[in-house]
C-alpha cells in the first residue's frame, strides 16, 4: 500500500457490501483464503480503539464477513487502508481554549442489505469544513502555533520581524510577510524590495511617527506582485499614496482608518476582487470603485461610523458622475454600506448580488428593494 492513491472518505458510497456477495464455489473460496482478511481486521480493530474512532462504523461492517469474505469486501478493507493512508497526520490536538462543538445524528432507514435494519450515525464537529471538505480555519494549542510559524519561517513560506534589522529584510524568498509595531515603518524606510512578495500585513503601535512620502511610494513601486495587502492603522496619521495604483495584482485590499482617502488610481486595480475598509468616521469613495467591474466584494464597516454625521465633513463620498457609468456586474456583496453613500439605481448594475446590507437606507433605497422585480435573482 506503500504507492496506493490516497482517498478522503473512509468507505466511498458506491460499496454495498452485503452476503450476497461471499463466495460460494470452492475455487473462489481457495483463492480468497490466501488474502489476509481477518489479519486486516484484526489490525483495523486495534487502530480504531486506540487512535482511530472514526473508522469503528466501516470496521464493524466489513467484520461481518470474516467466515466467508468475498472480492468486494477486501476491495472495501483496501479502500480502508487508502484513506488511513491519506490521513495518518491528521489528529485533534485540545488545548485550553473552549471550542464550539456542533453534534449531529441521522439513520440511513434499512441501510444493511442481509437484514433491512438501520445504521445510526453521530458527528460532533470541531471546525467547519467547507463544500469540498477543506477546513478553512481552527483553533490550534499554543505550542503548536510556535512550532507553525517555526515551520514557515525555516521554509521562507512568511517572515514576521519584530525589530527592523537589516538582516531581517535579507530574505529575497519570502513570500508572506507579517509586520507589527515599530517595524512597520522601519521596514518601510528600509526601501526592502523582494519581487517574490505577495502578501503584507501590517499591525503598527499606536503612534504618530510615519514614513516620509517619499519612502512609502518607493515601496508600493517596488512591490507591484503584491496580491494581498492589510493595513491596520487606526489611530495613525497615514495617507494613502496614488502609486497604490501601481500593484496590479492585488487582488485583497483591507484598511483599517479612522478617515480614509481612496486614491482615484486605485481604478488601475484590475484584479481587484475584496475592497475591505474599516473607517472611524471619514471616508472618500472615488467614481472609480463604481466602475471596476471585476470587483466581487465592497465591505464598509458600520460599526465604527457615526451616523447621522455630527458634521457634513464626517462622512465624504463624491459620486458627481452619471448613474450609467455604474457598472458592478460580478458584485456578490456590497455589505454595511451606509445608505445616504448609495444611490438606489445603483443596485440594479449589480445582476449577481448574494449579500447586500445597508444601514440607514434611503426612502428611494427602500422602494427599490420592495419592488416586485428583485434587484438580483441571487440575492
Amino acid at each position: 500500500m506503500n504507492k496506493a492513491k490516497p482517498v478522503g472518505c473512509p468507505l466511498a458510497s458506491h460499496f454495498k457490501l452485503s452476503s450476497n456477495q461471499c463466495p460460494t464455489s470452492e475455487k473462489d473460496k481457495e483463492e480468497m483464503q490466501k488474502v489476509p482478511y481477518a489479519s486486516v481486521v484484526g489490525s483495523l480493530m486495534y487502530a480504531m480503539v486506540c487512535t482511530r474512532p472514526n473508522i469503528a462504523h466501516i470496521v464493524g461492517v466489513v467484520s461481518r464477513f470474516l467466515s466467508n469474505p468475498g472480492k468486494e469486501h477486501w476491495a472495501a478493507i483496501k479502500w480502508i487502508l487508502r484513506y488511513l493512508r491519506g490521513t495518518s497526520k491528521v489528529c485533534l490536538c485540545f488545548g485550553d481554549g473552549k471550542p464550539m462543538l456542533d453534534g449531529f445524528t441521522d439513520s440511513d432507514m434499512a441501510g444493511d442489505i442481509d437484514s433491512r435494519k438501520s445504521t445510526s450515525g453521530n458527528i460532533v464537529q470541531v471546525a467547519r469544513r467547507k463544500y469540498d471538505g477543506r477546513i478553512r480555519s481552527c483553533r490550534i494549542h499554543d505550542l503548536l502555533h510556535n512550532v507553525c510559524i517555526r515551520v514557515a519561517t525555516e521554509s521562507n513560506f512568511f517572515g514576521t520581524p519584530n525589530h527592523a534589522t537589516p538582516s531581517n529584510f535579507a530574505l529575497r524568498g519570502v513570500r508572506r510577510v507579517t509586520i507589527y509595531g515599530n517595524s512597520v515603518w522601519e521596514y518601510i524606510s528600509s526601501n526592502f524590495q523582494t519581487s517574490r512578495l505577495r502578501t503584507i500585513l501590517c499591525f503598527p503601535e499606536k503612534e504618530r511617527r510615519v514614513p516620509k512620502r517619499k519612502q512609502v511610494n518607493k515601496f508600493f513601486q517596488g512591490s507591484r506582485f503584491l496580491r494581498v495587502l492589510s493595513i491596520d492603522c487606526h489611530d495613525i496619521l497615514f495617507q494613502l499614496p496614488n502609486q497604490i495604483g501601481n500593484l496590479r495584482h492585488l487582488r485583497y485590499f483591507r484598511c483599517e482608518h479612522r478617515s480614509i482617502k481612496l486614491p482615484l488610481t486605485m481604478g488601475k486595480l484590475k484584479n481587484l476582487m475584496t475592497l475591505d475598509i474599516q473607517i472611524g468616521h471619514r471616508i472618500h469613495i472615488p467614481k472609480a470603485i463604481w466602475e471596476m467591474e471585476q470587483l466581487r466584494h465592497i465591505v464598509v464597516d458600520k460599526r465604527s461610523i457615526q451616523w447621522p454625521p455630527q458634521d457634513c465633513r464626517d462622512l465624504v463620498c463624491k459620486y458627481s458622475f452619471r448613474q450609467s457609468e455604474v457598472s458592478l456586474p460580478n458584485l456578490q456583496t456590497l455589505y454595511v454600506v451606509p445608505g445616504p453613500l448609495l444611490e438606489a439605481e445603483w443596485l440594479h448594475k449589480c445582476p449577481n448580488l448574494r449579500k447586500l446590507g445597508i444601514s440607514n437606507p434611503t426612502k428611494s433605497i427602500i422602494k427599490v428593494l420592495s419592488e416586485e422585480a428583485p434587484v438580483s435573482n441571487k440575492l
